[in-house]
């Protein structure tokens, strides 16, 4: 979801509801981003948006915000305070606890270019994987081949800025404002921004 699609979707909230948002400032990503190339960082990315929904779950509205930011926002959660910072903490682990995999096949030659890698999975040999291609350009059908696959584990840590306002706007501000001071306490923190 973007900006705007988030925007409309909290747009028409009634006058006596409320608005948590969850703001996710990933620590280290444009360093990360030169390193691995944006190939890898927009898998990375998706990886992140799917952790986040599995932890947030269904009531959510998750969108990319900015380079390495991304909200969670929730509309009239229960005991918002402490549901928030609970599901703050659990976001960082989702995060954090789990390596993100960059997956390159290594005999990838001219002729398999083009093609589709998927199915990732661990060979005999301990520490080596293998990852299935599915070349679509040549012949009525798509053809499968197994390649040898180098994967390189990233771990990532968030700073996360947790807010609650009758406005969206301003839970928005206040959360970025909390994950900014999250980021200055030392990164990969979750800090619960006062209620205004």
């Amino acid at each position: 979801m973007t900006r705007d699609e988030l925007k409309s979707a909290i747009h028409d909230q009634p006058a006596h509801s409320v608005v948590s948002v969850a703001f996710l400032d990933l620590d280290g990503l444009q360093r990360l981003n030169h390193g691995v190339g944006h190939q890898h960082i927009d898998a990375m990315l998706g990886e992140v948006v799917t952790r986040v929904a599995r932890v947030a779950g269904q009531r959510a509205h998750i969108a990319r915000w900015g380079g390495d930011e991304f909200v969670c926002v929730i509309e009239n959660p229960r005991d918002a305070p402490n549901l928030m910072r609970v599901m703050a903490d659990r976001l960082r682990d989702a995060v954090r606890d789990d390596p993100f995999k960059l997956v390159e096949a290594v005999e990838l030659t001219e002729a398999w270019s083009a093609c589709v890698l998927n199915e990732l999975c661990p060979t005999r040999t301990r520490g080596r994987y293998a990852i299935r291609a599915r070349h679509t350009l040549d012949g009525p059908g798509p053809t499968d081949k197994w390649l040898p696959a180098v994967v390189t584990e990233v771990w990532l840590t968030v700073s996360i800025g947790v807010a609650t306002a009758a406005r969206l706007e301003d839970a928005l501000d206040l959360a970025e404002q909390a994950s900014v001071d999250a980021k200055l306490q030392g990164r990969d923190r979750a800090h619960v921004a006062p209620t205004p």
